[in-house]
């Protein structure tokens, strides 16, 4: 029997769910129910978030802890502490306001004048040109000590044809021409433009730590860290699982700043004395002649791109030390782990704002990879269209086919991941969202590799409570709060057991920050992991600094990858370039799709090629064809191989083979319902059937499992197209709405709860030696549980809602009863008026109940095969 089999199957099986817990400053009886209600739901741990705290590290909060802790010790739980008063991570609890200027957050900024020339000695004020502007209608600049001048430097403008309004050439420093707080210079013949760089604290975000300045990240650790180790030394590593960083970002623009890539103009960058420190290691004392490629182009497209590069490569490597390993070495010196999440919206994680500059570098300090799925990000059938999401429009290439892979691939090439990635998730997608809509998001991050999960989220506060929800339990009122549960166990085992395997990928993928970087055409790299995924071809994104050949194989953290894909650029970085030298020596194949930079090696081949040339390369193989199954395919020395497949299609099913490289017995695990059954593996082929949205867990190994046999494939169906008596349950008791022939589902305004249908099967609806019985739901919102002749069948909480009724069926007349829950959607809406934003997302009801006529499934004994 295999070990994490046996786990899963005696409820042995490890926690993987650390849940949001908003904290408003509620009494003990409330915070103890909840800790109770999340321990009941089948979760170990829990992540507490400040955030509408009142008293955050103050004595209300260190009292409220004390209750959570003693509950979670009583409960054998762990808790996890989000490690600022709210999100962005970074403001520590208020105290960046009162420590000293040089600790703020600084920026680099740029005011520019143009000057046409020749002319002899111009003077140009200085002190205007290199401060912050006022603006009449917005709040004053502050004055700093230690705002000042960074340099001087005219460039001419080119003004050639193809060449960018913006183009510079010719740079050169005049700093040391300054004479009393005035530029004195002989202008050349030309237009000029004379660039004022100069450091400055004010500008968006002043009162958040300085990620690129470790003595302004330290605040935060002196202020939320060390008050939790004083009080809780003793718990560090035992009840205190960790800390929790959520959305800290560079903040160089203000709000929620996306696609803030460097070179965009009027945009001030951020800066540190560590900065100025690198930028002359790089450049040497004469840096500033380069600055002007920061803000436009300058000489060639090449030379612009290079600079670009360094300054971001330069901060985004002081993100990492500052920022993320800073607190992460804290973190582990101390006995806990350190984890969380950046933005990553829409290729946000490679810009400045509102992100980090990089992905993989922001986060490398951690002890888990993190990523961020809330307010519709993830969308049910949302993988290849833009859409509606709570910040705004939504690049579905990017959340379907990128974002999870982008954590996972972290897990897989940081040792000290230990191939742990966790995402905050199901958030913010109104009240509408129940578990079919959750289910579908976890299948799809268990896909990608996603194994650790922060659901979004547990609200103390008293319901309806209108902050980003839908929320669980809810005091109490939360109908679906068992279907919850249900849903976390299943959660739990799955990835229970596929963290117990090594995911394996044939492919690479480029991280295209570089690219993005430089200014010139370049590729997403959601492009190319489309086509990778919807062929079944699995990938870890990987960023340049990674990338090695050992024995000629390009090599990562001991996972070895058949191919690099570089999506397509006119730029690659230098890092990446010396790769593609190295790769070509020894041919191994590096593939840029579509375009690639001129004199660098490697094949450029078609976007939409890219699948039939790494087809051979990939371990499965899915016939027939079909776009929207996604396959995780992990691998433990021992004990064999796994395959999770997910069918992400809201319509299409599939019904086919899976084709593995892999010897052995095959089985298939059900963590939904803990079960597990033999399955034919002839000829290194798995039969197949996957209906819409669903998932299955395979499992071939050379162990013997004690299993059961599955069902046999049903040959006869009957409609049950009578009359349904349906009642409503209203006050804790139904209460008769409509007998019908029809179901269209109910639309009741102001509604939620539990419906149920009743319906006397005649006799003779199967035939009298049907031996196998099934029960389908076509179309069920949200949850049903069934009962035939009075006897509890099962209960579903996501498609496909399939319920044996063999062993509870009887001759002659049958009674089958269906409850079906609804969504709290409706019962919000008339709690307040219809006004919560967060109703619905998409501001659509689809209605409650079925909305089809069952169908029975049958078939005879000796057709079983």
């Amino acid at each position: 029997m295999l070990k994490t089999i046996t786990e899963c199957l005696n409820g042995k099986e490890e926690n993987y769910i650390l849940p949001f817990l908003w904290l408003h400053g509620e009494d003990e009886a409330t915070l103890r129910s909840y800790m109770t209600a999340i321990h009941e739901a089948n979760i170990r741990a829990v992540c507490l978030e400040s955030r509408p705290h009142p008293d955050f590290l103050g004595p209300k909060w260190w009292q409220d802890l004390d209750i959570i802790l003693d509950e979670a010790k009583k409960r054998n739980m762990k808790v996890w502490i989000l490690d600022d008063q709210h999100y962005p991570t970074g403001a520590a609890a208020g105290a960046v306001k009162t420590a000293p200027a040089e600790l703020h957050k600084q920026y680099l900024a740029c005011n520019r004048t143009d000057i046409f020339g020749p002319q002899r000695r111009v003077r140009l004020d200085i002190g205007k040109l290199a401060s912050t502007p006022q603006n009449p209608i917005a709040p004053q600049p502050l004055d700093y000590d230690d705002d000042c001048l960074l340099a001087i430097v005219a460039a001419r403008l080119d003004g050639g044809i193809g060449n960018g309004p913006d183009h510079v050439e010719e740079a050169v420093v005049l700093t040391g021409k300054i004479e009393e707080g005035y530029l004195i210079w002989d202008v050349p013949a030309g237009m000029w433009r004379v660039f004022a760089f100069y450091v400055t604290h004010n500008g968006a975000s002043p009162d958040y730590i300085n990620l690129v300045a470790p003595d302004s990240c330290k605040i935060l650790l002196d202020t939320v860290y060390e008050a939790h180790y004083a009080r809780y030394a003793d718990e560090f590593g035992k009840t205190i699982a960790g800390f929790f960083s959520d959305e800290p970002f560079l903040g160089n623009l203000s709000g929620n700043a996306q696609g803030c890539i460097v070179g965009k103009t009027r945009m001030p960058l951020p800066w540190s004395k560590e900065m100025e420190t690198a930028l002359k290691e790089l450049w040497g004392e004469n840096y500033p002649v380069n600055l002007p490629a920061l803000w436009g182009e300058m000489g060639t497209a090449e030379e612009t791109a290079d600079i670009r590069n360094t300054f971001m490569n330069a901060l985004t490597d002081l993100v990492k030390k500052s920022f993320s390993e800073q607190i992460g070495n804290w973190c582990r010196d101390h006995g806990v782990e350190y984890i969380g999440h950046i933005i990553e919206d829409n290729n946000a994680s490679e810009g400045l704002g509102a992100s980090v500059g990089h992905y993989f570098r922001g986060l490398w300090g951690q002890d888990m990879a993190g990523i961020d799925d809330i307010g519709a990000q993830i969308t049910v059938g949302g993988a290849n269209v833009e859409h509606i999401s709570i910040a705004g429009s939504g690049d579905g290439e990017f959340y379907h086919h990128v974002l999870g892979k982008l954590g996972s691939s972290l897990a897989h090439i940081d040792p000290k991941k230990k191939d742990r990635c966790v995402c905050e998730c199901f958030g913010a997608y109104g009240w509408t969202e129940g578990t079919q809509t959750m289910k579908y998001i976890a299948d799809h991050l268990l896909a990608d590799g996603v194994n650790h999960f922060v659901p979004h989220a547990f609200s103390a506060k008293a319901f309806p409570d209108f902050d980003c929800p839908p929320h669980f339990y809810a005091g109490g009122e939360d109908i679906l709060f068992p279907a919850f549960g249900k849903l976390m166990a299943y959660m739990n085992r799955t990835a229970h057991i596929l963290s117990a395997y090594q995911h394996t990928a044939p492919v690479a993928v480029l991280y295209h920050a570089e690219a993005a970087w430089s200014g010139q055409s370049w590729m997403k790299m959601q492009k190319c992991a489309r086509i990778l995924r919807e062929h079944q071809i699995d990938f870890d994104i990987l960023p340049s600094e990674v990338l090695e050949l050992k024995d000629k194989i390009l090599t990562v953290n001991g996972r070895q990858y058949k191919a690099l894909v570089i999506p397509g650029c006119e730029y690659l970085g230098e890092k990446a370039a010396a790769f593609c030298k190295k790769a070509k020596a020894v041919d191994f194949p590096v593939y840029f799709s579509d375009f690639a930079p001129k004199n660098v090696q490697g094949t450029t081949v078609g976007l939409l090629d890219l699948a039939d040339i790494l087809a051979d390369m990939t371990d499965v193989t899915l016939t027939p064809f079909h776009t929207d199954i996604r396959i995780y395919h992990g691998i433990k020395k021992g004990e064999g191989h796994v395959y999770f497949l997910f069918n992400e299609s809201t319509w299409s099913s599939f019904e086919g083979r899976l084709k593995v490289k892999a010897d052995g017995k095959c089985y298939r695990y059900d963590p939904m319902e803990n079960r597990i059954f033999r399955r034919k593996l002839a000829g290194g082929s798995i039969p197949v059937r996957l209906n819409p949205m669903e998932s299955a867990l395979f499992i071939v190994t050379d162990a013997e499992i004690e299993a059961t046999e599955e069902l046999p494939e049903m040959t006869g169906t009957a409609l049950l197209n009578g009359k349904w008596t349906i009642s409503l349950k209203e006050n804790g008791e139904f209460v008769p709405y409509e007998v019908t022939e029809r179901l269209d589902g109910i639309m009741k305004d102001g509604w939620s709860g539990t419906i149920c249908y009743e319906y006397q099967i005649p006799g003779g609806t199967l035939s009298e030696d049907a031996d196998y019985i099934m029960l389908k739901l076509p179309q069920v919102r949200e949850t049903a549980e069934v009962w035939c002749n009075g006897k509890y069948v099962g209960n579903a909480i996501a498609a496909p809602f399939c319920f044996e009724l063999t062993h509870a069926w009887k001759k002659g007349k049958n009674l089958l009863r269906i409850e079906v829950t609804s969504t709290m959607e409706q019962k919000v809406k008339a709690t307040s008026g219809g006004k919560d934003w967060f109703i619905s997302m998409q501001k659509v009801w689809y209605g409650y109940g079925m909305s089809d006529i069952p169908v029975l499934e049958y078939c005879k004994k000796e057709e079983k095969v």
